[in-house]
């Protein structure tokens, strides 16, 4: 959300306060290069001010091009992509179906969106925060149907500079997360971990290996698995200590599928 939007002014100066959701847009051509815009939104929330009805329209104008729209955007609807469906923060006087003018309207970040950010780009707090919401919340437990969650996990396992995070987010997507991405999701995590067998900390090395070790044969020997005669190497070297037959036999088998990709 925009820091810099004066709350405190909008509390001040009375109008409500709504999280809302766009239910119906239609447009209509206007005068030449502009298209009328009538839009009907449903309050999901009131944050502040009296509830009023729980429908509220809007009716505006914009540019048809959106070239036009990214060089002259609408002052109050610009932080808004137009689309039905989409959440908005929403602030106005009017209380009742009537059009309104609002004073301030901006998107509001699905959960994921949001999470997935904190993940990639927030300090520690808020990335272990994002990372810990996509990995455990029930709510958003299917939603990685394209290997961004994992993607994203196995992006910070191999480049952040704490250790504690890296550790965190292996943990994460390999307790959580590799059993619910697709098959983009699973290489990436299986390729962070074998590079992740590598790394000149021991801390991480270690857990490579052993979470390694939990792989399917069948997944390594996949195309778009990373190549690598060291995991091979540090496998072989950790099959040496093993004495369950079952363990060896299965260690024996990761190899076998390591060395096909080389």
């Amino acid at each position: 959300m925009n820091e810099k939007v004066q709350l405190y002014t909008f509390v001040r100066t009375g109008p409500s306060i709504y999280l809302a959701r766009v239910e119906r847009i239609d447009v209509r051509t206007g005068i030449p290069g502009q298209q009328n815009l009538s839009l009907q939104m449903r309050i999901e929330q009131t944050l502040w001010g009296q509830s009023g009805e729980p429908i509220r329209r809007s009716e505006f104008s914009q540019p048809q091009s959106e070239f036009a729209r990214l060089k002259y955007p609408h002052p109050i609807w610009r932080h808004v992509s137009m689309r039905q469906d989409v959440r908005v923060f929403l602030v106005t006087h009017e209380l009742s179906g009537v059009p309104a003018n609002p004073l301030y309207v901006e998107e509001v970040a699905e959960p994921f969106t949001r999470y997935l950010h904190y993940l990639i780009e927030g300090p520690i707090v808020s990335k272990l925060f994002g990372a810990e919401a996509l990995a455990k919340d029930t709510d958003l437990s299917d939603v990685d149907r394209e290997g961004k969650i994992a993607s994203a996990m196995a992006a910070t396992f191999i480049s952040d500079l704490a250790i504690y995070v890296r550790l965190s987010m292996g943990t994460l997507m390999w307790q959580r997360v590799y059993s619910q991405t697709n098959s983009i999701g699973k290489i990436a995590i299986l390729n962070a971990t074998i590079k992740g067998v590598e790394d000149p900390s021991e801390d991480i090395s270690r857990f490579s290996i052993d979470h390694l070790m939990m792989a399917e044969p069948a997944a390594l020997a996949q195309a778009g698995v990373k190549k690598s005669s060291e995991a091979v190497r540090l496998l072989q070297q950790q099959l040496g200590f093993e004495t369950s037959s079952d363990v060896r036999a299965h260690s024996q088998k990761l190899i076998d599928a390591l060395r096909s990709q080389l």
